[in-house]
């Protein structure tokens, strides 16, 4: 099992992956707002578990940042940035990459 430490530094690794995605993806006009939101959604979620794991925290398997946000205050741990606009990412981590309805 990992340290929180080395379970912290494997989250930040992915997240950073998905950064690197993420501005590739950018520039090209064909990849969907979905898949652009689906990076950012996970960039931030990697990134408050992450947060989480280093403080030994548990938590669940989820992607939604509203919980891993309340678990971080709820332990009285404050994040640098405002989560405010983050949260609206949720729905891009499954909701919006298989929506098939709208097709």
């Amino acid at each position: 099992m990992a340290s929180p430490l080395e379970h912290a530094k494997l989250l930040l690794s992915k997240a950073q992956d998905d950064w690197a995605a993420l501005k590739i993806l950018l520039d090209n006009s064909q990849v969907a707002d979905e898949i652009i939101g689906f990076h950012a959604q996970q960039i931030v979620e990697k990134a408050l578990k992450a947060v989480l794991a280093i403080k030994s925290v548990p938590f669940r398997r989820t992607h939604d940042l509203a919980e891993l946000i309340d678990i971080l205050s709820d332990k009285g741990i404050s994040v640098p940035i405002p989560m405010d606009k983050c949260v609206e990412l949720t729905p891009f981590a499954v909701e919006y990459r298989y929506d098939f309805s709208s097709t």
